[in-house]
């Protein structure tokens, strides 16, 4: 196959890989890095948290920050670069909005592809909330919410489309709403990326493991939303998904940010007062 040849979606290799590394879109990414640890660090020093092991393993883990009442909504955050970069201590500042703004939040952790398989990190992350649901203190297990960001908005759309009832012998679903942030929800464009070389997708994981292929009826409302500056993929991505949601009558807010790229994004999340938080403060009037 000669370089330029098209490969997926009209995009050549070069620019298919290019659209799903976002590290690579921006040459400055470590300023945002460095701002995440350093507001992280302020908010540790102003919001006490515990953290909780929901495994065995040393990333099986949550950092948990108490709401101001024990009956709170709990918000359950899955960080970006969750395939192979990025922990969840760098994400504790995006506690400053949910705190203030009444919520508990608990920040996940959990094993990186390659350490493990894609799917064990997928199984992860639905166990995290499972054992937040059994074990509420602090807050109430009957309120979660599900947000996440790049990778990590897959792993919180793999756990908002997991049928809960189900899974907890239940009649009911915790699951009160969730904001999903410049996510992955097609895993079928991944395979043709360098991605799928630590990935390792078959077609069958492909259909397992893509959110849009597991949307449920009578879903929980969503916020979805990417950055002006993001590309195409990213955006089409999430566009299919609102799309996908609103099909089987799931209320969903989705919308871009202007002057916003993938990093961007991510510090939009501790903004109490930005148009991120003030859609999932609104959810069930705005979600249409």
């Amino acid at each position: 196959m000669a370089e330029d040849d098209e490969i997926y979606g009209g995009y050549t290799q070069t620019e298919l890989d290019a659209l799903y590394d976002q590290f690579h879109e921006i040459p400055e990414h470590d300023r945002y890095v460095e701002r995440w640890e350093s507001w992280s660090q302020t908010v540790r020093e102003k919001w006490d948290f515990e953290t909780l092991s929901y495994g065995e393993s040393p990333r099986q883990r949550i950092d948990l920050f108490h709401g101001n009442s024990p009956d709170a909504g709990l918000v359950v955050f899955f960080h970006g670069g969750a395939w192979q970069r990025h922990t969840k201590e760098q994400f504790h500042y995006i506690a400053d909005s949910m705190v203030t703004d009444g919520f508990a939040y608990a920040a996940v952790d959990f094993d990186s592809v390659p350490d493990v398989p894609f799917e064990t990190q997928i199984e992860e992350a639905v166990r995290a909330v499972e054992f937040l649901i059994k074990n509420a203190h602090g807050y109430s297990g009957e309120s979660i919410y599900l947000v996440g960001h790049a990778a990590g908005a897959h792993l919180a759309a793999m756990a908002v489309t997991t049928n809960w009832p189900k899974r907890l012998g239940t009649d009911s679903c915790p699951l009160k709403g969730g904001m999903l942030i410049s996510g992955i929800y097609d895993l079928d464009p991944i395979q043709h990326t360098k991605r799928n070389e630590y990935l390792h997708l078959s077609t069958a994981m492909i259909q397992a493991y893509s959110p849009i292929q597991r949307v449920l009826e009578h879903p929980c409302p969503l916020v979805i939303g990417w950055g002006s500056d993001e590309g195409e993929e990213l955006k089409r991505q999430s566009q299919d998904f609102a799309a996908a949601w609103r099909r089987v009558g799931g209320r969903c807010n989705a919308f871009e940010l202007p002057r916003s790229n993938h990093l961007d994004m991510s510090l939009e999340l501790g903004d109490a007062d930005g148009p991120l938080l003030s859609a999932f403060l609104n959810l069930d009037a705005e979600a249409t």
